[in-house]
């Protein structure tokens, strides 16, 4: 759907939130080694699965036809497709 605004903002959506995800999860990775693997590792298995919960969220509003603002990330998705 090269042409259709709300898939392609969507698209944007989900992939800048997963970008922004992934630079959370190497920040936090990090500061949580350092600190010490099993309570880094511990407090880590939170951190993943929140995205995936949220994106589920926004695979349902958008297959309904809604359109969901996350703070930065929508700005970008709405500018990019």
């Amino acid at each position: 759907e090269p042409n259709n605004k709300f898939v392609r903002y969507h698209a944007f959506q989900t992939l800048l939130l997963w970008a922004f995800w992934f630079l959370v999860l190497v920040v936090f990775g990090t500061i949580f080694s350092i600190i010490t693997f099993g309570i880094g590792l511990f407090l880590m298995i939170p951190v993943f699965f929140v995205p995936m919960v949220l994106d589920i969220y926004l695979a349902v509003k958008a297959y309904g036809m809604e359109k969901v603002n996350l703070p930065v990330i929508s700005d970008l998705a709405e500018q990019w497709s």
